[in-house]
């Protein structure tokens, strides 16, 4: 819904019955983001498991009748463990671009990714942790 159509759907509705209105929604949406988070958490350890399930197999890729795949991923995380030292560490090495106010995680890890498959240095455990995990997907066929 669009904000005028908001707008339309409580301009005849006492503060009361916004009150109430407010609190349903605010209990709906707490709710829904319990069940989305306990979805993500059971998808994502699945995710995981499966890739052990397809090495047994000698796996990488497996066909679906739809004609779409399931396919192992690989993917890392980063964190930061000193902030000045890895942004140190960044512009040592010209790549002062991912610092902002704050590092973006998602470019940090994109760049620690790319550093390790081209077999380049990396900062060391005492400015960042590095979390690679294995996962499944479905893809187009």
């Amino acid at each position: 819904m669009l904000q005028k159509e908001y707008k339309s759907k409580y301009r005849d509705k006492t503060l009361n019955q916004m009150i109430v209105a407010y609190d349903r929604l605010s209990a709906k949406h707490t709710k829904l983001k319990d069940e989305a988070t306990d979805i993500w958490n059971e998808f994502d350890w699945l995710r995981r498991y499966m890739v052990d399930s397809m090495d047994d197999i000698g796996a990488l890729t497996m066909k679906l009748k739809d004609g779409r795949r399931i396919e192992q991923r690989h993917n890392m995380s980063v964190k930061q463990v000193d902030s000045n030292k890895l942004s140190d560490w960044l512009v040592e090495h010209g790549q002062e671009s991912l610092i902002k106010s704050s590092i973006n995680s998602s470019s940090l890890s994109s760049f620690i990714k790319h550093q390790i498959a081209e077999e380049e240095e990396i900062p060391g455990d005492d400015v960042i942790t590095i979390n690679a995990f294995d996962y499944v997907t479905i893809v187009k066929g």
